[in-house]
């Protein structure tokens, strides 16, 4: 679906003109599959699924030498060895890899908590037109997507994290009362359970180390509220493509 959206702030709405500019709102569950069946049908690229890397392997045996590879296993536990010129560390904010590779993060705090639910059937008054709240310092927002569902979100502030947990779904469903122009969640049909995270943390790491580049949420893992975590991750991918791959 199209992502033109409009803010809301304590001056009013900020509406974007129509056709100036977009990105796109799409499900994982749909987005997944799309991309697995991609990678799979790309010539030269070999797809290991259930495979797990749980130790780099090194130039010379030496524990500081350049990554030269990874030692995975399977579901069976079966244990292979592949060698690589370069190894991207494409696993998320918790790296694993940068763990084995004794890579630390910087971190820096963030002071929200995150709580999100899908509708199916959600009326909004902006139709396909994605919806922000910036209420300072919470936020709330609606992402129409893909098969008619609607993605709900709510970041309140850090202090609040107590008091709304007491009744999760309940504090979930009134956040969105009384917003401008807000969502009517009457009639409309939840077909997630509300789901979050309360360490919202930011985290960076050094883009490449030797022999080990790190791309995503494993390189740079930043505020929620603007939901491009998967947007970096392919952005990221491809400046690394653009500085290794041979013209």
């Amino acid at each position: 679906v199209l992502n033109e959206i409009d803010l809301w702030t304590r001056w009013g709405w900020v509406r974007t003109p129509e056709g100036v500019s977009h990105g796109y709102n799409i499900r994982r569950e749909t987005l997944d599959p799309m991309l697995r069946r991609l990678a799979s049908e790309t010539p030269g690229v070999d797809l290991m699924l259930g495979q797990s890397a749980f130790r780099l392997l090194r130039e010379d045996g030496d524990e500081t030498g350049r990554v030269s590879g990874a030692a995975i296993r399977d579901r069976a536990g079966e244990i292979q060895e592949v060698s690589a010129r370069l190894v991207v560390a494409a696993d998320g904010r918790d790296s694993k890899m940068a763990r084995l590779a004794s890579v630390p993060s910087k971190t820096r705090p963030n002071n929200r908590f995150i709580y999100f639910a899908h509708y199916r059937n959600l009326q909004t008054v902006s139709g396909k037109r994605s919806q922000m709240w910036l209420l300072e310092p919470d936020t709330a927002y609606t992402f129409p997507n893909d098969d008619g569902v609607t993605l709900l979100t709510c970041l309140p502030a850090r202090q609040k994290l107590s008091a709304f947990r007491k009744d999760l779904e309940g504090s979930f469903e009134r956040f969105f009362e009384g917003l401008p122009e807000g969502p009517r969640l009457a009639g409309a049909e939840r077909v997630s359970k509300v789901m979050g995270a309360t360490n919202l943390e930011n985290r960076s790491r050094p883009a490449a180390t030797d022999g080990l580049a790190y791309v995503g949420d494993a390189a740079l893992w930043s505020d929620p509220l603007w939901g491009i975590g998967i947007g970096f991750a392919f952005q990221s991918a491809e400046w690394l493509v653009d500085e290794t791959a041979r013209v």
